[in-house]
C-alpha cells in the first residue's frame, strides 16, 4: 500500500497548477486518488475524532396487516368475459441483437466538441492547448467521469515499497498510430524527454518533474539519457521518482504526458 503524506499532495497541486488545473478539479483528483484501492494511507494536515460512533438500532418493521380478500366475481360476469375476449396476437420472435445493442447503448458516452478553428498542431508535448482533439488520443493512463485514474495505453501498474518507482504495463502488439506504428516504452520515453528537452520551449514540461532526472534536463539542458525512465521491453515502462510520489499515476493521465509519433517530429 502507498502511505500519500502532506508533501506529495502538495507537489501534486503544484504539478496540476503549473498547467492549469483549478483548484476545485485538482481536489476532485487528489480525492479520487487517495480513494484508490492501492492507496493505503493519508497523513493528512489534520485528523477527524477517533471515536467510533454508536450504531442506532433500527426501529421495528411494522407488523404486516393481512390484506383484506378481494370479493369473488359472478360467474355469470366471469363466462360473459372469456367469451367475448378477443384472442391475443402472436407475439413477434424477439431481434437476436436487441439486448446487445442496448447494452452498446449503455456504454457510450457522447462528446460534443466547439472547435472554433483548425488545431494548430496535434503536439500535446510541444503545446498543451494546441486545438487538437484530444478524445482521438491516448495516454499511458487517463480518467473516468469520476475523476479515478483508468487503463489507457497502460493495461495494468505497480509500485515498489514507497512508491518511488512505478512499472506500467502496455497493450502488447498495438498499432497504436494511425499508420500502424506501435506505441512502446521508448515512444512514451522519448516522448517525455522531448517534452522536457529546453529546445522544445513546452512551456507545460514541469509536469514531469517528480520523474528523477528531469527538472535538471528542462532547466539545465542535462542530457536525455539521464531521465529516470527504462524501457524493459517494448510494453513495459519502468519509472524512477525524485522520492516516494503515491499520486504520480494521476500526473500521466494528464494530456501534456501523451505520446507524440516521434518520426514525424524530426
Amino acid at each position: 500500500m502507498v502511505v500519500i503524506d502532506k508533501e506529495q499532495i502538495r507537489l501534486l497541486e503544484e504539478r496540476l497548477r503549473g498547467v492549469g488545473v483549478d483548484r476545485r478539479t485538482f481536489l476532485k483528483f487528489a480525492s479520487a486518488a487517495a480513494a484508490a484501492p492501492m492507496v493505503g494511507t493519508i497523513l493528512a494536515a489534520c485528523g477527524g475524532s477517533s471515536s467510533t460512533p454508536t450504531a442506532t438500532t433500527a426501529a421495528a418493521a411494522p407488523t404486516a396487516t393481512t390484506a383484506a380478500a378481494a370479493p369473488t366475481a359472478p360467474a355469470e360476469a366471469t363466462k360473459a368475459i372469456e367469451a367475448t375476449k378477443a384472442p391475443e396476437p402472436t407475439k413477434p420472435a424477439a431481434s437476436p441483437t436487441t439486448s446487445t445493442t442496448a447494452a452498446l447503448d449503455a456504454k457510450q458516452i457522447i462528446h460534443t466538441i466547439g472547435a472554433r478553428s483548425d488545431p494548430s498542431s496535434n503536439d500535446f508535448n510541444a503545446d498543451l492547448y494546441c486545438g487538437g482533439t484530444a478524445e482521438i488520443w491516448a495516454g499511458l493512463l487517463t480518467y473516468d467521469v469520476d475523476f479515478n485514474v483508468i487503463p489507457d495505453w497502460a493495461e495494468k501498474w505497480e509500485h515498489n515499497d514507497d512508491a518511488s518507482q512505478w512499472t506500467f504495463y502496455l497493450r502488447k502488439d498495438n498499432k497504436g498510430f494511425s499508420n500502424g506504428d506501435p506505441v512502446t516504452a521508448d515512444t512514451f520515453i522519448g516522448s517525455w524527454a522531448r517534452l522536457l528537452d529546453p529546445a522544445t520551449k513546452g512551456a507545460y514540461a514541469s509536469i514531469l518533474f517528480d520523474i528523477k532526472g528531469a527538472e535538471d534536463i528542462n532547466l539545465n539542458g542535462a542530457a536525455a539519457s539521464t531521465l529516470g525512465c527504462k524501457a524493459v521491453d517494448d510494453w513495459t515502462l519502468q519509472v524512477d521518482m525524485v522520492g516516494p510520489r503515491g499520486m504520480f499515476p494521476v500526473i500521466v493521465g494528464y494530456a501534456a504526458t501523451m505520446p507524440t509519433h516521434l518520426p514525424s517530429t524530426s
